[in-house]
């Protein structure tokens, strides 16, 4: 199942082998954003408030997953994550809206003008392409998740992944580039000597748990996206 898939071996400064799974979730979350406040008619530029994401509300959630009619599906850059035969798009019923056409100016399935839903669509997505990768790196129950970057500030994303993974323990991080962290620490280590596991006392990693909420017929939504996503044609396009 892995074969095809960014799914490799990274190695870690202890030269030990760690399974690794990738998606470009960031620059899906932009993307998709940026079409769904245009459709709105929402200027997103940096530091416009009204550009920001509509703050967290599990009822929304609940409405779409159990409604499953609306979803949005990887991936922008073709091959770049889990479901490399899967194509960009908006899927709204029986529609289907490519991602490239919106972008030129295409039209825009209904549900983007309920800005809600439509980022409720659009992190359940990420969520759900965060899970499959998880699941190909190899998550166990009790296994302790951390989330840090950017995804850490957005509320929606990671109560679902808590909500899918509820055998295991979520907590955001205060860690806002954990990669120039680790290359900090490393470029130490090989300046003074020091063992990396004896860097801990120069620093102290912030941890906020996150709740678990309950969100009913989950499991039947991430079936259906896992569907469409794995299909090799879009479905009927809409442009």
């Amino acid at each position: 199942d892995e074969i095809g898939k960014v799914v490799f071996f990274n190695q870690s400064a202890m030269r030990t082998p760690v399974k690794t799974a990738i998606f470009t979730g960031g620059l899906e979350y932009e993307a998709w954003s940026a079409l769904i406040d245009a459709a709105c008619g929402i200027d997103a530029a940096p530091g416009n408030k009204a550009g920001s994401p509509p703050r967290f509300d599990p009822d929304i959630y609940r409405r779409v997953i159990a409604d499953r009619s609306i979803f949005i599906l990887p991936e922008i850059v073709r091959g770049s994550g889990q479901f490399p035969n899967s194509r960009a798009r908006a899927v709204e019923g029986a529609d289907a809206y490519p991602f490239e056409a919106m972008k030129s100016g295409g039209g825009a399935p209904p549900f983007f003008a309920k800005r809600e839903e439509a980022y409720a669509a659009l992190n359940l997505s990420l969520a759900l392409q965060t899970g499959v990768a998880l699941a190909r790196a190899g998550l166990k129950d009790g296994t302790e998740l951390f989330i840090e970057g950017g995804f850490r500030r957005n509320d929606d994303y990671v109560a679902l992944v808590q909500a899918l993974v509820p055998g295991s323990r979520t907590s955001m991080t205060g860690i806002a580039e954990a990669t120039s962290l680790g290359a900090a620490m490393t470029a130490k280590a090989a300046l003074t000597g020091a063992r990396l596991e004896e860097l801990a006392r120069d620093f102290e990693i912030e941890r906020s748990h996150v709740p678990t909420i309950e969100l009913p017929g989950l499991a039947q939504y991430r079936d259906s996206f896992l569907g469409l996503a794995e299909q090799r044609e879009a479905r009927k396009d809409r442009r």
